[in-house]
């Protein structure tokens, strides 16, 4: 993980994991969107998705009905496509920016949420792997585009 200034932050690419970040306390985890830029030269702003809350709803009055439901016990889909505009234009704003070695480690931890990690050799699109029973192994896979997004294991065949 890195910590970078505003303007650092805005030349990253849509896609970046992301807090906001004060010494020693983050904020919550984004994922970057698009920068905005002024007359397309000068970047002054972004788009973002808040994991966190990214609740599947159309305007507020939805958003707030779901959640009193919820609340009563019913299931919140989330929707990780819909951004908000960050309008904030605080030039001294830090972030911390995950890096891959953040992201693989992330993915490892989801799929041993999900389900466990099948051990030794797999069959992913075709390919076969071997994703060892290690960490580091994933990282590998992750560092070398396999796993570009975080792969469900349905997707997945143990080679017999």
């Amino acid at each position: 993980m890195r910590i970078v200034d505003r303007m650092t932050f805005l030349a990253m690419p849509s896609g970046t994991l992301f807090s906001k970040y004060e010494p020693c306390i983050f904020g919550k985890l984004c994922i970057k969107g698009k920068t905005i830029s002024f007359d397309d030269t000068r970047p002054i702003d972004f788009f973002y998705v808040s994991i966190a809350d990214a609740i599947d709803c159309h305007d507020d009055g939805d958003r707030a009905d779901k959640l009193f439901a919820a609340e009563a016990g019913a299931r919140l889909a989330l929707d990780l496509e819909c951004e908000s505009r960050d309008g904030c234009f605080d030039g001294d704003q830090l972030f911390a920016v995950w890096e891959d070695d953040d992201l693989a480690d992330l993915i490892f931890k989801l799929q041993e949420i999900a389900d466990p990690t099948p051990k030794g050799k797999v069959i992913y699109c075709g390919n076969v792997y071997d994703i060892g029973n290690s960490r580091n192994d994933m990282i590998e896979l992750y560092k070398n585009g396999i796993f570009e997004r975080v792969v469900r294991l349905s997707d997945v065949e143990e080679v017999k």
